[in-house]
């Protein structure tokens, strides 16, 4: 096994960050053909909210809480039981999920069934959800895979599979095109199980025969496995009910509403997966296995590191958006059944996402510190937390203010603040401090941005494209000239031992 240092862990994040960045390209090619054939009717906002509620599912066991239960403890049976052991709990784990799931497929599907039908809308949404559901286990079985492959150091594959279900997801709306759109948006949903399927496939030769494991459902492994995961499950259900009542807050706001969420956070998703969570992804595994070897000095480099690379890229992306959001929406999606009123909601609810970019990286990386030490408590605390505020201010801002489809992206990011705060204040390393990095990135954007802003009000621009690739050019141009003081100054060595519960 190789050693761990901040350029393993760069390299890692790299090639996590280039898989993503197929997935995430794809997933462009996907959303610009849904909003080029099919706009933002009514019909398809059904859809994205029956998705969202079967992405709920799909998270609570895929990527979620299992991943972060299962990295830390097949690092410390690796370590204590040595490779073959590890190997055996991983193939265990495969088979109890696969019949956990099927189990709870059926009882979904039967409680969904039995459902009352309120209004045509809600028994639109239950059926598409239903349709659905056999996806979660294709989406978990690759979730299992993925993880394994991140502690072997494989992280192309795992981030760029997502890819097939985009493609999938692309030729089934092609397909459909002609046809009229309640069974269009219905066969749609079907098609999600196969991309699913694809999505899992492409990661079978790189772990089939990876231990022989037991045909017991209930081993002691997997007993501590689903201990730990309680809490875990307990953060990323908070999480993913905020994702799946958040359409519902927008449809009530607005019949379209929905849709302008679902465009607006495709593209905010786009930096937070190709830098944040691919630097979490990457970190996980070298701080389970830091802890597990001592190396308590190691333990907090990384996560140091962690927290100032995502500041010197996640505050010039907000700025570079905020400045100029209607271009970019009108770029990416502007074109066939799009039209203008949805271009500018659709601006006004990424600008209202994007405040929440930096807070949502930031709690990325700190739940990976928690659970590198076994701690799942503190994030789950944490996700409540969040929970909690954005249904409050949903409900406010929409109910009783009567603001729109943004009001539910704004909710959301003021959320998001809560929880980083509350997880930078519940670290249990020595706290890295975050005024140089914020400040020294947001001056350059500032910067970058207020002449650009001149610019533009100065010199005729033939087309607006212009306007956008002035401004990253001097936002990262301004960064790499300030970036020898920014490491030099972000970059410190921790004095400070962990707790000696946790050495």
């Amino acid at each position: 096994m190789t050693t761990d240092s901040s350029k393993t862990i760069l390299h890692s994040a790299l090639r996590f960050c280039s898989g993503t960045f197929f997935s995430r390209l794809s997933g462009f090619a996907r959303d610009f053909t849904m909003a080029y054939l099919y706009g933002t009717n009514e019909k398809v906002a059904l859809f994205f909210v029956a998705y969202r509620l079967s992405y709920l599912c799909r998270r609570l066991f895929s990527d979620g809480a299992m991943q972060s239960a299962f990295i830390p403890l097949f690092e410390e049976k690796r370590k204590h039981d040595g490779e073959e052991a590890a190997l055996n709990f991983f193939s265990t784990l495969k088979r109890s999920m696969t019949a956990i799931l099927l189990i709870f497929i059926a009882v979904s599907t039967t409680i969904l069934l039995c459902l009352p039908r309120f209004s045509s809308d809600f028994a639109e949404i239950i059926t598409l959800t239903i349709m659905m559901l056999p996806s979660l286990l294709f989406l978990t079985l690759y979730g299992v895979n993925a993880a394994y492959m991140q502690c072997e150091k494989r992280f192309f594959l795992p981030a760029s599979a997502p890819a097939l279900f985009n493609l999938v997801w692309i030729g089934g709306a092609i397909l459909c095109r002609d046809l009229e759109l309640e069974e269009a948006i219905r066969r749609l949903a079907l098609t999600m199980n196969l991309g699913c399927f694809a999505q899992w496939l492409i990661t079978i030769p790189y772990t089939w025969g990876a231990g022989k494991g037991s045909w017991k459902f209930w081993t002691a492994d997997i007993k501590r496995l689903v201990q730990k995961m309680s809490l875990g499950f307990t953060g990323v259900a908070a999480i993913q009910v905020n994702n799946a009542i958040d359409p519902f807050f927008a449809l009530a706001a607005d019949t379209e509403g929905p849709n302008y969420l679902w465009y607006a956070i495709r593209l905010k998703q786009v930096p937070l997966a190709l830098f944040g969570i691919a630097i979490s992804s990457a970190l996980l595994p070298p701080l389970s296995r830091a802890i597990q070897s001592g190396a308590t000095a190691k333990f907090r480099h990384f996560f140091h590191e962690a927290i100032s690379k995502c500041s010197f890229l996640m505050i010039p992306i907000t700025f570079f958006t905020l400045l100029a959001p209607v271009p970019i929406i009108d770029a990416v999606f502007g074109y066939g059944e799009f039209d203008g009123r949805a271009v500018n909601e659709t601006a006004t609810v990424l600008v209202c996402y994007m405040i929440g970019l930096l807070p949502a990286t930031f709690i990325l990386i700190q739940a990976q510190v928690f659970f590198a030490l076994g701690d799942f408590r503190t994030p789950a605390k944490g996700a409540l937390l969040a929970m909690c505020t954005n249904s409050v201010l949903n409900y406010l801002l929409i109910f009783t203010f009567g603001w729109g489809p943004a009001s539910v992206a704004l909710a959301t990011s003021v959320s998001s603040l809560l929880n980083g705060i509350y997880l930078y204040n519940k670290l249990p390393v020595d706290k890295p401090s975050m005024v140089p990095p914020l400040f020294h990135a947001a001056t350059a954007s500032a910067f970058a941005a207020l002449t650009t802003g001149w610019i533009s009000q100065s010199i005729i621009l033939p087309d607006q494209s212009i306007l956008i690739v002035a401004t990253l050019g001097l936002t990262f141009s301004c960064l790499y000239l300030a970036s020898a003081t920014l490491i030099n100054r972000l970059i410190k060595p921790a004095s400070q031992e962990l707790p000696e519960e946790i050495t």
